[in-house]
């Protein structure tokens, strides 16, 4: 029964989180904290009702371990905040949903909270290649960009590195977990594709009189050498900061027009991969099985 309250609210919650993002490019945060507030109040409850701490602890661990995931993601630059906020969110769901049992299918291999990463990978691969290539058309830069990141030294070594533990399985006599890994070199490509598609396609100039709360600065704002307003902030600009911005533009100190950012729609994502996730587990470990 708590798990299927778990998992309707979740997917509730992120369909509304999904249907705002599509709309709108944002996601309220009364949603994003909704969710994340849910499973730690029930947690905690179900902790203390039943004196086993475990689903509090789990549901925490993991909601922080994807809040990580998420930050790390947020400062290349080629997430929201919503989207950390939603990905907390889904881990603190799957952290409950683990303590109390759930049965996750196809995950011996990796555990779940891994597995959910691969299933990521599959859904969003072909859906950002598909979605920036359309966007790339527009600008041929991209293209040349792209490969030039590609081939260049920082690329190349992350991307040696990553190959490494598929190796090492491939040596130790353990396919199975060999051709899992290969989800790594997956995600260093697909990371350095988002970087060049954040840079070149998702940044435009907009005058200092169009700004509206909540968006993002591409760059910091320096004024006489001085950081004023950092581009870092999860939230977005507040109305505070769009005063200030427009003081120094009336001031003569800031030019007419400032680069900001917007992202791809990518709460969808999360959701496929959530109900991926329940519903199959590891599809990569399941397609090893029916080979083996």
């Amino acid at each position: 029964m708590l798990a299927l309250l778990a998992i309707v609210v979740s997917l509730l919650l992120m369909v509304l989180a999904s249907v705002s993002d599509i709309k709108t490019t944002e996601v309220p945060d009364r949603l994003s904290y909704g969710l994340i507030g849910f499973f730690l109040v029930l947690s905690l409850v179900h902790s203390v009702y039943s004196m086993d701490y475990s689903h509090a602890v789990e549901t925490i661990v993991l909601g922080v371990a994807y809040l990580g995931v998420g930050l790390v993601f947020f400062y290349l630059g080629q997430w929201g905040g919503g989207d950390v906020k939603i990905l907390s969110g889904v881990g603190c769901a799957m952290g409950y949903l683990d303590s109390i049992g759930y049965l996750w299918g196809n995950s011996l291999i990796l555990p779940f909270y891994l597995a959910y990463f691969i299933n990521m990978g599959l859904v969003a691969i072909p859906y950002l290649v598909v979605y920036t290539f359309v966007w790339g058309l527009r600008e041929k830069s991209f293209f040349s960009e792209f490969l030039r990141q590609m081939r260049g030294r920082t690329f190349l070594i992350l991307f040696s590195l990553s190959i490494v533990p598929s190796i090492i399985s491939f040596y130790a006599g353990v396919n199975s977990l060999a051709l899992t890994y290969l989800f790594i070199p997956a995600f260093t490509v697909l990371s350095a594709y988002l970087k060049v598609s954040e840079s070149v396609l998702f940044r435009r100039k907009i005058g200092v009189n169009d700004l509206k709360a909540g968006d993002v600065l591409a760059e910091d704002l320096v004024v006489g050498g001085v950081k004023v307003i950092s581009k870092s902030n999860m939230e977005g600009l507040t109305k505070e900061q769009l005063e200030k911005i427009k003081g120094l533009y009336a001031e003569g100190k800031i030019p007419g027009e400032v680069t900001v950012k917007f992202g791809v729609i990518f709460v969808p994502i999360y959701l496929t991969t959530f109900l991926l996730t329940l519903l199959v587990g590891n599809p990569l470990e399941l397609a090893l099985h029916r080979v083996l």
